[in-house]
């Protein structure tokens, strides 16, 4: 009689554990652990990675925001170049007047060690853009080995290891999943478009696990 008995029991007992484990689950589906701390995904879709293959959109998000590309490093610096005519530049300070503000950003290009961003030629610059601007954004990746992405948050540093957890996304699509690191001659990166969020200091880091810790930010001031 006491094994008839123990069989319901333990049966019972499975069913309760199960329903538990799928609440925890639920729980961390919520925290905001894959999405910014506001539990809004940055391109404003329900999938908070979307399909990272090559030529398609990033994170899913539509019209002509987050789309991924691949450039040549010959065709990025001369993009950089031409960013660089409409802005002021004052030491590592780059000021855009136009409220249509075009930036390029690299990640950790060849031929200085370390992580950083390349943003017209300036290692980590402050980047001022005016107040209700729309921004354009092209990064690239130009770091051997080592996958990189953008990110525009509210968080300040010093950054721990999981920086992206720290913050909100700034303005609605103002995020770049990690994309695939240089391949030859080939950079792969994406364009994306955004409103300037109000006035404020604001960064921009790399949202990949430790590399806005090791230095990968830098100050974007909307006034």
């Amino acid at each position: 009689m006491r094994r008839k008995h123990s069989i319901p029991i333990a049966i019972g007992s499975a069913i309760i554990l199960l329903l538990l484990g799928t609440m925890v689950l639920l729980g961390f589906g919520n925290s905001g652990l894959f999405l910014n701390r506001n539990r809004v995904n940055p391109s404003g879709t329900g999938n908070p990675f979307g399909n990272m293959g090559g030529g398609q959109r990033i994170m899913g998000s539509g019209g002509s925001n987050n789309l991924s590309q691949t450039f040549t490093p010959l065709e990025l610096q001369h993009l950089t170049q031409n960013v660089a005519k409409g802005a002021t530049v004052h030491g590592n300070t780059v000021h855009y007047i136009s409220p249509h503000a075009e930036i390029i950003a690299v990640g950790a290009p060849p031929g200085r060690p370390g992580m950083f961003w390349q943003v017209d030629g300036k290692v980590n610059p402050t980047i001022i853009v005016p107040e209700k601007s729309q921004i354009t954004l092209v990064f690239a990746d130009g770091d051997p080995g080592q996958n990189h992405g953008w990110e525009l948050t509210t968080a300040a540093p010093p950054y721990p290891r999981m920086a992206m957890m720290t913050g909100a996304v700034a303005s609605p699509g103002a995020f770049i999943m990690p994309v695939a690191p240089p391949s030859g001659s080939t950079w792969h990166g994406a364009t994306i478009t955004f409103a300037a969020p109000g006035p404020g200091t604001y960064y921009y880091i790399c949202p990949v696990s430790g590399h806005a810790q090791q230095g990968m930010w830098g100050r974007f001031i909307v006034s």
